[in-house]
C-alpha cells in the first residue's frame, strides 16, 4: 500500500493497482497496470500499455489512449505523447495543442516552448503560436523578452513574436535588471531593453547587472563594474557570481567566500565550497565536512557533518555516520540521525526513508500517515 494522497492510497493485488480510502475500503477497483498518486483530484493510470487520468470516483476524465503523459505543466494542461509526437490537452481531455510537435517544454511565465521539424517557437496556454516556430533555438522569457538564435546570430523577441532587438549579435544573454550582455563584432556590450548599448567594454566576459553591479572578466580574473562601466571591485577573483541581497560569492585560489558591494570580504574566502544563504545561514564545506556561517562570517554551527542541506522552514537535514537527522538554527539536534534519506522541509513536513520505508514526518518527527 502506498501513502495517502488526497485521502486515497494506491493498493496492489495480483500485479494490478487500484485505490483505497482511509478505512482500507477499495473505492477504485484494482484493475490498472500502473497508477500514480492523486494530485488536484486526478490520478494518472495505465491500462493495456496506454495512459489516461481518472478522478476520485474512478471515472475516466482523460481517455486511456496515450503512449505517455506527464503531470500538469501550466495550469490544467497535460503533456501527452502519441507515435513519438507531443501535444497538450486540458484536464477533461480536450485537445489544446495538436499532437504534432517533436518536443514541448513549459516555463513559469505561462509560455510553452515547442520544437517542430528542427525549429523552435512558443505557444501560449491556449495552444496559440505566439512566437513563430522558425528559430534555431529559443530560450525562456526574461523581463518579457526571449533570446532567440537564427542563422548563427542572436536577438530578442517579445510575447507577440515581434523581433524587438535585431538578430545580429554573435553572442547574447538573458535580460536581468533591464540589461543584457551581448557580443557584436568582438566587442562586449551591455544593452537596454530597446537595444541601445550604454556600456562598451573591452573585457573578455561581462555578466548582467544585479543590484547595480555586474561581474566582469579581464585576463582570467574577475571584478565588478557599476552602470557607468567604472570598475568598483578590482580584478582579483578567479570566479565571481552576481550580487544577491548585497552579497556576492567569489572564488580565489580554489577557496570560496562572500564579499559585500564595497568589495569587503564578509565571509572569509577559505571554504572548499559555499552555498547561498537560506534563513540567514549559509552552508559551507571545509575538509569534506559541512557546517553553517552567518552573514558576518561567524561559524554558528560547527563544520562537523558528513553532508547537509540548507535551512528550510527553520530546519536543516544533516548526515552523520551514514544516517540523516535534523538540526535547528542553533545547531540543536531536534531529530536524531536515524533516517536513510531525507528531503528539506516544506510547509511543515518532509519525506524521509527509514529502514527502506518511505513516509512523511512533521517538524517534531511525528510520522504522518
Amino acid at each position: 500500500m502506498g501513502c495517502l494522497s488526497e485521502d486515497l492510497a494506491v493498493v496492489q493485488k495480483n500485479s494490478k493497482y487500484g485505490f483505497i480510502d482511509k478505512t482500507g475500503e477499495i473505492v477504485i477497483p484494482v484493475q490498472y497496470d500502473l497508477t500514480w498518486d492523486f494530485a488536484e483530484g486526478l490520478a494518472k493510470v495505465k491500462q493495456e500499455g496506454e495512459w489516461g487520468y481518472i478522478d476520485k470516483t474512478g471515472m475516466v476524465v482523460v481517455p486511456i489512449y496515450y503512449d505517455d503523459m506527464e503531470s500538469f505543466l501550466v495550469g490544467d494542461l497535460v503533456l501527452v505523447k502519441q507515435n513519438d509526437k507531443y501535444g497538450l490537452i486540458d484536464n477533461i481531455g480536450r485537445i489544446v495543442a495538436p499532437v504534432q510537435y517533436d518536443d514541448i517544454w513549459s516555463f513559469l511565465d505561462d509560455t510553452i516552448r515547442v520544437q517542430q521539424d528542427g525549429k523552435y517557437g512558443f505557444l501560449d496556454t491556449t495552444g496559440r503560436v505566439i512566437v513563430p516556430i522558425r528559430y534555431d533555438e529559443v530560450w525562456s522569457f526574461s523581463e518579457d523578452l526571449a533570446l532567440v538564435k537564427q542563422n548563427g546570430k542572436y536577438g530578442y523577441v517579445d510575447k507577440t513574436g515581434k523581433v524587438v532587438i535585431p538578430i545580429q549579435y554573435d553572442d547574447a544573454r538573458h535580460f536581468e535588471d533591464g540589461t543584457a550582455s551581448v557580443l557584436l563584432n568582438k566587442e562586449r556590450l551591455l544593452i537596454d531593453r530597446t537595444g541601445k548599448a550604454f556600456i562598451s567594454i573591452e573585457y573578455g566576459w561581462l555578466g548582467n547587472f544585479s543590484e547595480d553591479l555586474a561581474f566582469i572578466e579581464q585576463n582570467g580574473k574577475y571584478g565588478y563594474v557599476d552602470r557607468t562601466g567604472k570598475v568598483v571591485i578590482p580584478f582579483e577573483y578567479d570566479i565571481a557570481w552576481s550580487f544577491s541581497k548585497s552579497l556576492a560569492k567569489v572564488q580565489q585560489n580554489g577557496k570560496h567566500g562572500f564579499i559585500d558591494k564595497t568589495g569587503k570580504v564578509v565571509v572569509p574566502i577559505e571554504y572548499d565550497d559555499i552555498y547561498d544563504f537560506k534563513n540567514g545561514l549559509a552552508l559551507v564545506k571545509q575538509n569534506n565536512k559541512y557546517g553553517f556561517v552567518d552573514k558576518t562570517g561567524k561559524v554558528v554551527i560547527p563544520i562537523q557533518y558528513d553532508f547537509a542541506w540548507g535551512f528550510s522552514d527553520g530546519l536543516a537535514g544533516v548526515k552523520q555516520n551514514g544516517k540523516w537527522g535534523f538540526i535547528d538554527k542553533s545547531g540543536n539536534m531536534v531529530m536524531p540521525a536515524i533516517y536513510d534519506i531525507v528531503q528539506s522541509f516544506e510547509t511543515g513536513n518532509t519525506l524521509v526513508i527509514l529502514n527502506g520505508e518511505t513516509f512523511y514526518i512533521d517538524k517534531t518527527g511525528k510520522r504522518l500517515d
